[in-house]
């Protein structure tokens, strides 16, 4: 049977726009047979960027697995971490929200993980273009040379 995890909340939205999560544990190791799920979900925001400031769960049995996502169910896997495999890495979602899933088996524990979270904003993407160029919207817009004809006609 499934031990109810009192480590960390079984599904926790996170709406800053930057901040820290973890496993719970502390100093202390984290439990056996935990699923805890966190969607980052920053208001406005088109990209988050995830670091983990420490990692160390049991290789190949407790798992960190992360989603890039644009709403509930629509998500593409961008990593799947364990052992100290995430240790320092740093994950970027560019369709807007992050998806953290952190499930541990019956047996071994380690220290865990820790990561901080930061987000951008880049709907507001405005910017004018010179003639030939269009606005490439999204994360890192910029103005791009027209290789035949603007998209839309834009200029």
């Amino acid at each position: 049977a499934n031990v109810l995890n009192e480590l960390c909340a079984d599904y926790t939205t996170l709406t800053t726009s930057s901040g820290s999560l973890s496993d719970g544990s502390g100093a202390s190791a984290y439990a056996n047979q935990m699923f805890c799920v966190w969607i980052i979900d920053p208001a406005s925001s088109s990209s988050v960027q995830l670091t983990f400031t420490a990692f160390e769960t049991e290789a190949g049995f407790d798992i960190v697995r992360l989603f890039d996502c644009d709403g509930p169910g629509n998500c593409d896997a961008l990593a799947v971490l364990s052992g100290n495999e995430g240790s320092g890495q740093t994950y970027v979602a560019n369709k807007g929200q992050m998806r953290v899933e952190f499930s541990t088996d019956a047996s071994t524990t380690n220290a865990g993980f820790a990561a901080a979270w930061t987000s951008e904003d880049c709907s507001d993407c405005t910017q004018d273009c010179g003639a030939g160029e269009y606005l490439q919207t999204g994360c890192g817009c910029r103005c791009v040379v027209c290789s035949s004809t603007c998209p839309g006609g834009q200029y």
